[in-house]
């Protein structure tokens, strides 16, 4: 008797091993797979209340520009630092727009998660820029204009351009 017949014969036999036969390479396949661990969301975010000379850390949930404890107006701060450098420095400050961060202060007074969620991902281009010392602010979505600013650059005679988390 021929092989063809004895799987002709046996079909529940030949599903059987067909089955085992992917549950292994499912198997092999998972293990595989990079273990990589995303940790957690930021909690905090840096920021300026002197146009970028300092920054500071305050909660993410700050949607600025707001107001500081002691009466200045704080605005987000991208900071980076470049090997051989002093000190980490702001690159560039940005703000929401009043009417994007009015739906942002609405979303989260609400204390739904999912609302606040969707009004951060919904104001994101609603941003303006500015680099330290400038005097205006850039709508982010203005890219001819925002482009440079976003581009973070060492000094001359610096280099290893590194961002910082706070």
């Amino acid at each position: 008797m021929g092989l063809r017949e004895n799987l002709n014969r046996h079909p529940a036999i030949i599903a059987g091993f067909a089955v085992i036969a992917l549950v292994a390479a499912g198997w092999f396949t998972y293990r595989s797979l990079p273990r990589t661990n995303y940790g957690t969301l930021p909690t905090q975010a840096f920021y300026s209340a002197d146009d970028g000379k300092t920054f500071f850390v305050d909660d993410i949930r700050k949607y600025p520009p707001f107001m500081t404890d002691d009466g200045r107006e704080a605005v987000g701060a991208v900071v980076i630092s470049c090997r051989g450098g002093k000190e980490p420095f702001v690159t560039y400050l940005w703000r929401y727009t009043p009417e994007a961060r009015k739906k942002l202060e609405e979303a989260l007074s609400s204390g739904d998660p999912a609302a606040i969620g969707v009004a951060e991902s919904s104001v994101e281009l609603a941003k303006e820029l500015k680099r330290p010392g400038d005097t205006e602010w850039v709508k982010y979505t203005d890219h001819l204009r925002a482009s440079p600013i976003r581009t973070m650059n060492c000094p001359p005679g610096q280099s290893d351009l590194v961002f910082l988390d706070p």
